[in-house]
């Protein structure tokens, strides 16, 4: 009967019994004879003989059984190595190397960052310009325009429905609409649309119907040749103003238009203040989608331009008396009241 169990043995092995030991102790059954390996506790390999042949053939299985796990993967790991090898180096194109397409990509990547932010850059100058020109515009407002205007309130119109606070704010809202276009790259000649909306009413002599179009057309006539323009030029853009001919659907007039509209809305015109507002009189915008964003954007400007016709209504014979700095004074308000007028204060 044998003094260790082989199978026991083997299984329980310290990592210092290796597979060359093994085999050398398999040599030695083969040049001794019938032996029988046994493994001590101190992982040292003895051969003992022993009759017992069905015990020695078990011995060879299990070795075997053993190796071959350890060296079949890495066989087969080596083939698979060597195959990949092989397709990789025979296939790739010599010419075009992965580091060319990533280099091409991100240069694509690179001239569309570039072009976007050369857009971005244009756009924000010539935002700064229509800022600036608008800024600079109130010089010949108030000293060129008003006083037209203050003529009104000192003649037929002594509650100023048609005088400098109307005029006043129509050309702030003619300068929403044009930075509104201006936002989605649609050319507008914003000195043209200021002028003719600071000019629209300069010729009356009286309020309600407006029945002196003409005379405040040929005002904006010598205004336009006072700044340079040629006669026949100045003639033609000055018949804007007149509403009975036909202008077509010329931006200009579209703003002109929709800004003297929309401070319709003022109480001392007797048409009801907001409730009594017909937004489909506004050209401004008039055919936008209500599901989407430019209709959003009409509707909040009219509820802005009635707040801001609240506000002023009430101060304006009373803190409005002079013409120079009406207008800064005018923004004023606006720039106190961010939160009020979202859209008005964009063009400050």
């Amino acid at each position: 009967m044998l003094k260790i169990n082989l199978f026991t043995s083997i299984s329980y092995a310290r990592p210092a019994v290796t597979s060359e030991r093994l085999l050398s102790a398999l040599s030695n059954y083969y040049s001794l004879g019938k032996r029988v390996v046994v493994i001590d506790k101190d992982n040292k390999i003895h051969s003992k003989n022993k009759e017992n042949h069905c015990l020695i053939v078990a011995f060879k299985i299990v070795s075997y059984l053993l190796l071959f796990p350890l060296t079949t993967p890495c066989f087969i790991l080596y083939l698979s190595l060597y195959h990949q090898h092989k397709v990789t180096a025979s296939t790739l194109p010599q010419s075009d190397p992965p580091k060319t397409l990533e280099t091409t990509t991100q240069s694509d990547k690179v001239t569309k960052v570039a072009t976007i932010l050369s857009k971005r850059t244009e756009e924000s100058a010539k935002t700064n310009q229509t800022r600036e020109s608008f800024f600079a515009f109130f010089e010949e407002f108030e000293k060129e325009i008003l006083p037209h205007y203050e003529h009104h309130e000192q003649t037929f119109d002594k509650s100023s429905i048609h005088g400098r606070m109307h005029v006043a704010r129509a050309v702030i809202f003619c300068e929403v609409m044009i930075r509104y276009y201006q936002s989605i790259d649609v050319d507008v000649d914003y000195d043209y649309a200021r002028r003719v909306t600071a000019l629209h009413d300069a010729g009356r002599k009286g309020n309600g119907e407006d029945l002196w179009e003409k005379e405040s057309a040929d005002l904006l006539l010598q205004h336009l040749r006072s700044k340079g323009m040629s006669e026949e030029e100045a003639f033609k853009k000055s018949r804007i103003i007149i509403k009975k001919e036909d202008h077509g659907t010329t931006l200009e007039f579209v703003i002109f238009q929709s800004a003297d509209c929309t401070d319709i809305m003022r109480p001392c015109t007797g048409r009801g203040g907001k409730a009594g507002f017909d937004s489909r009189f506004l050209l401004f915008l008039r055919d936008a989608d209500p599901t989407t964003k430019d209709f959003a954007f009409r509707q909040k400007l009219i509820e802005e331009a009635w707040e801001f016709i609240s506000i002023t209504e009430k101060i304006k014979l009373s803190q409005f008396k002079e013409n120079n700095g009406f207008m800064n004074k005018l923004l004023k308000i606006i720039e106190l009241n961010p939160e009020k007028f979202e859209i008005l204060s964009s063009i400050l």
